[in-house]
């Protein structure tokens, strides 16, 4: 089984988390407003939780507890390499 795309809804917002065909994580973010991120090869040995931190604030609304981020953690890791 492989996972290739995740929609998620926060508290305040909405994304779409996919893998690309190179391997990247691209995340974007429908609202409250349009952003796009994408995790590289790099980020992704470096790891994954700057950018479940700043999915979780654009989605919630304001900064959550390690635990809030955790989930969105979860789901990114869920598509990285």
């Amino acid at each position: 089984m492989k996972v290739t795309r995740i929609d998620v809804e926060g508290t305040v917002g909405k994304a779409t988390v996919l893998r690309s065909e190179t391997g990247e994580v691209v995340i974007n973010i429908h609202a409250p407003q349009n952003a796009s991120w994408v995790v590289d090869h790099e980020e992704q040995r470096r790891g994954l939780w700057p950018m479940a931190r700043k999915v979780q604030c654009a989605l919630d609304g304001c900064y959550g507890t390690e635990g809030d981020v955790a989930d969105y953690h979860r789901i990114i890791q869920m598509l990285a390499d």
